[in-house]
């Protein structure tokens, strides 16, 4: 169980429900900032071939980051574990920059299991009746982090990068979804704000039919997204169901079934099978937190 003294940061009752027009409304306003700074930084880099390959988790950073600053109910100094969402993403994002790069995995991966362990420390909350117990939910959150990326970073090259792109929006808005209806409007627009910082990601990508614009990306995106998943679940007293939260982030991971070759080709059947599981699982989560409080 979550802790019973829980003080909702939502501004609506769970248990009337969340309009679902107020709740798309509230987050469009907190998402604009956000999806404007990505293209425009996206589109700046793009510019020069030489550093191309950062666009997508420079781009990522930088507008999360910009559209955080932008927001009065955001605090540029942490005075919560979640108010660490900016910073881990800003430090995140140089790693993905390097990774983007091609510097030597035996730095960059060693560095990244070291941010994440410090991201996990800062953002995981210290509830007195935290479930599972601090400690572990932890460690939870590292490996969870870590499995991610090892396994979604090796992705970018082997997907076309528009529909990852398409597809990690996808999952920020099913997180947006599960969390507004977990009770916390705030976290919600957090999401929100994450998930429109791919936009640069995505229109730069199909602009310039760019390979590797989301090289890095991962970094940045699921050590922000799952930490505050898993926030979003701590903090609550709704009755959204603990998978909804889980199923948000590893749902990508079933992504790599479209890549499985046929014949030295990319298999259609494979494609198709891939992207349902995909829908199906993020599907399965929104209306899950759906089902729990319908709107």
């Amino acid at each position: 169980m979550r802790r019973p003294d829980h003080i909702p940061v939502a501004t609506d009752c769970v248990e009337s429900g969340i309009a679902v027009n107020a709740a798309v409304d509230l987050v469009r306003q907190t998402t604009l900032v956000s999806a404007v700074v990505s293209i425009l930084v996206a589109g700046l880099i793009c510019w020069w071939p030489r550093v191309a390959s950062m666009a997508g988790p420079a781009s990522l950073s930088l507008a999360f980051t910009t559209a955080w600053a932008a927001q009065p109910w955001t605090p540029i100094v942490p005075q919560s574990p979640w108010d660490w969402m900016p910073w881990i993403s800003l430090v995140t994002g140089l790693l993905g920059v390097a990774l983007a790069f091609g510097q030597p995995r035996s730095i960059t991966w060693p560095l990244f299991a070291a941010v994440t362990v410090l991201s996990v420390m800062l953002a995981v909350p210290d509830f007195a009746n935290l479930y599972p117990p601090r400690r572990q939910s932890m460690a939870l959150v590292a490996t969870s982090i870590v499995l991610l990326v090892l396994i979604l970073e090796r992705l970018s090259a082997r997907v076309h990068n528009a529909l990852l792109a398409v597809c990690y929006m996808t999952t920020g808005v099913s997180g947006a979804i599960v969390l507004a209806q977990s009770g916390s409007m705030k976290f919600a627009q957090i999401c929100g704000m994450l998930t429109a910082a791919l936009a640069g990601s995505l229109v730069w990508t199909w602009h310039t039919n760019a390979k590797h614009m989301l090289s890095g990306v991962s970094v940045s995106f699921f050590a922000v997204l799952v930490n505050l998943m898993f926030v979003g679940y701590a903090d609550s007293l709704s009755k959204v169901p603990e998978y909804a939260y889980a199923l948000v982030p590893f749902a990508p991971v079933v992504l790599w079934v479209t890549a499985i070759p046929s014949r030295g080709r990319p298999c259609r059947i494979c494609r198709i099978v891939g992207y349902l599981l995909f829908t199906g699982l993020l599907g399965a989560a929104a209306y899950a937190a759906l089902a729990a409080h319908p709107p």
